[in-house]
C-alpha cells in the first residue's frame, strides 16, 4: 500500500495534511459567532413580541417562543443552541417585549400605573399598581416559556418521523 492510501486526512501530525480551517466555517466556529448568535435570537424575539404587544396581540410571547424553539432545536440550525441559553433567550425577548410598550406608554402619558392598579383592585389583589405590571411580565415570560417547550419538542419529533 502507498503512504498516500495510509494517510487519515484529519491527520495534523502528518506533514501533508493541511492545518488549514476551511473557508466556509459555521458562525459558531467564529470567534464571536456565538455571541453574535445569541443577539440574532434576542433581537430577533424582542421586536416581533414588542410590535405584537403595541398592536394588542396578547398571544405573541408564545408564539415568538414557539419559533425560537423550534430554531434553537432544530438539528442542523446554524442558530441551534444549549437549552438553558435558549430558556435565557426567550425570557429575555419576551419579557422586554412585552415591557417596552408599557415604558413607552407610560413615557407618553397613559395611565399605566393607574390602570393597573384599577385592575388590581378589581380582581381583589392589593391596589398596587407595579405588582400587577410584575404579573404581566411573568405571564409573558410563561407564554415564551411554554412557546419554547412546545417548540423544541416539535423539533425532537423529526428525530422519530
Amino acid at each position: 500500500m502507498r503512504r498516500a492510501d495510509r494517510t487519515d486526512p484529519t491527520d495534523p501530525t502528518d506533514p501533508t495534511v493541511s492545518a488549514a480551517r476551511p473557508a466556509a466555517e459555521p458562525a459558531r466556529d467564529r470567534p464571536g459567532g456565538r455571541w453574535r448568535r445569541y443577539a440574532a435570537l434576542t433581537v430577533g424575539g424582542f421586536a416581533p413580541v414588542a410590535l405584537a404587544t403595541d398592536a394588542q396581540w396578547w398571544f405573541a410571547p408564545f408564539v415568538v417562543g414557539l419559533g425560537l424553539g423550534l430554531v434553537t432545536a432544530w438539528r442542523g440550525s446554524p442558530m441551534r443552541t444549549r437549552l438553558r441559553t435558549a430558556l435565557l433567550i426567550t425570557l429575555l425577548a419576551t419579557t422586554a417585549g412585552w415591557a417596552l410598550p408599557l415604558l413607552l406608554r407610560a413615557a407618553a402619558g397613559e395611565p399605566v400605573v393607574g390602570t393597573a392598579r384599577t385592575t388590581a383592585a378589581l380582581a381583589g389583589l392589593p391596589a398596587l399598581g407595579w405588582l400587577l405590571i410584575a404579573v404581566t411580565l411573568l405571564l409573558a415570560a410563561l407564554q415564551g416559556l411554554t412557546g419554547l417547550w412546545l417548540g423544541r419538542a416539535a423539533a425532537g419529533l423529526r428525530r422519530v418521523w
